[in-house]
């Protein structure tokens, strides 16, 4: 089991260095598809081995020198993340990166310095929830990491790059996996906030790769507001920690806590909330992940479906059993509900099949976060089946938007008209990933029904999630019905 857990981490790396160094398209291509290969087979072992044997439990060290040496290497690489957020703000005179930034320094250097924290031994463990981002990491990322080796090449001939850019957007690519699958079985908080940070620079490099003006001020504005959730993050745990006695510093310990209630606990738990709501793009924090959409269609599906959004819901479904029947589990699932209904409203709206999917992707995560609010054995299996489910169909709804719109130059859902003659096999993926959306028996739809159910305590979050059930019929419902059927009538020329 530890070797499976050092093969998920060290093969990204690997990967990472090899496809970073590598200026010929065979050799990055075939490093590109052996490593993802690798890295799918071992970590749908590493489930199969899980579901055999359960929960593991993963202590690297006993010698508590080692443990500080450890703990002290975690919080220099830290260091160095927000220093060179700072250093890109400034350099582009983007004040808000570099402010939040830069609060967020002094509350690590507080932390370390001023409190002098006491970790435990269990650094690393994984349990189901883990394990499921895990699996959704492991292998939806590289699936897209094999379909971005034809699509970067078609990209950048369209963009008539002189010198190619592959090997630096592959790499970032690499090393969001291993930062995913670190997060994924940290326990402790200040390494689950490192890594946190590791997927915040890694999505702003990727969504400003083409470096337009638009994809550059879209990548700041992705990084201001996860900034703001890094520093919600890093204040949550020095209050968490000065707080409880004994001293909690793991994800284990929160839990131990049990329900924190409505007392002086329910401030830290609050500000973990706020850092998910940021990463997983709820409302009032959407535009980040709007933005995002000016990246290569690889960057999007990898953003929605297996890293960086999962990572907010992630954080707040480990917070479900210690807020459930408290103010903070109401308020986040009126958060949540509210989300769900307004970015399902707001997608009927949109003709460009990419902000259909980004209001899509923000809906169903509300769906997950107001799940999380509501707490409970179901809501909290509901919102696990929901993410497994969203990520594998939006990943492929964002992979055949891409391919058509390679194919016909548009992103726009009306010139999809008839695209099932067209491109037959693109459009029934397409299909798949809309059906799966919309009807039984995929686990999207049984989310919603358990959701429902869940939230008959709660009226107004029930409003919420029935008005929003209804709207996703209307959008998918759509846009089925224009790549599936043809005009009988002529197309005016333009």
């Amino acid at each position: 089991m530890n070797f499976l857990l050092l093969a998920l981490l060290a093969l990204p790396l690997f990967g990472c260095v090899l496809v970073s160094a590598s200026e010929n398209r065979i050799v990055r291509t075939t490093v590109i598809i052996i490593a993802s290969t690798l890295i799918m087979l071992i970590g749908a072992f590493f489930g199969f081995v899980f579901i055999t044997s359960g929960a593991v439990p993963f202590t690297l060290a006993q010698d508590p020198f080692t443990i500080e040496k450890i703990a002290l290497g975690i919080f220099a690489i830290e260091i160095l993340l927000i220093a060179y957020i700072i250093w890109r703000g400034v350099m582009a005179r983007r004040w808000v990166s570099s402010i939040l930034a830069f609060i967020q320094l002094c509350a690590l250097c507080y932390f370390e310095f001023g409190l002098h924290p006491h970790f435990g031994e269990d650094f690393i463990s994984v349990d189901s929830l883990s394990m499921i981002l895990i699996l959704l990491v492991s292998i939806i990322g590289p699936l897209i990491l094999i379909f971005a080796t034809g699509y970067m090449q078609e990209h950048e001939d369209h963009l008539h790059l002189t010198k190619t850019k592959q090997p630096q957007f592959f790499g970032i690519i690499f090393f969001f996996i291993f930062a995913m699958n670190a997060l994924a079985i940290s326990n402790n908080l200040s390494w689950l906030c490192c890594f946190w940070e590791m997927t915040t620079l890694c999505s702003f490099l990727l969504i400003q790769h083409d470096k337009t003006e638009e994809s550059i001020r879209n990548a700041f504005k992705t990084l201001d507001l996860n900034m703001l959730g890094g520093v919600a993050f890093t204040i949550g745990i020095i209050l968490i920690y000065s707080l409880t006695s004994p001293q909690v510093t793991s994800l284990d310990g929160l839990c131990a806590l049990g329900n924190v209630g409505n007392g002086i606990l329910a401030l830290p738990i609050v500000l973990f909330i706020i850092a998910g709501l940021t990463k997983s793009a709820q409302f009032p924090f959407q535009k980040w992940l709007l933005g995002a959409m000016v990246a290569p269609t690889p960057v999007s599906a990898l953003l929605h479906s297996s890293t960086m959004v999962n990572a907010g819901v992630y954080l707040i479904l480990r917070m479900s059993p210690i807020m459930v029947g408290t103010i903070t589990g109401t308020m986040t699932a009126i958060a949540g509900g509210f989300t769900f209904m307004s970015a399902s409203t707001l997608a009927i709206a949109q003709s460009n099949g990419k902000k259909v999917l980004a209001y899509s992707t923000i809906a169903n995560l509300g769906l997950i976060v107001c799940l999380a609010g509501m707490g409970g054995h179901a809501s909290y299996a509901a919102g696990m089946f929901l993410m497994i489910f969203h990520a594998v169909s939006k990943g492929m709804l964002f992979l055949s938007v891409g391919t058509i719109e390679q194919k016909i130059g548009s992103r726009d859902i009306e010139d999809m008209q008839g695209m099932l003659k067209v491109m037959p096999f693109t459009t029934a993926i397409l299909s798949v990933g809309m059906v799966s959306m919309l009807l039984p028996p995929f686990g999207v739809l049984i989310s919603k029904w358990i959701a429902i159910e869940s939230a008959v305590e709660f009226p107004l979050v029930l409003f919420f999630i029935v008005i929003g059930s209804a709207m996703t019929v209307v959008f998918w419902a759509k846009w089925l019905g224009i790549v599936s059927t043809s005009s009988y009538k002529k197309r005016r020329p333009t």
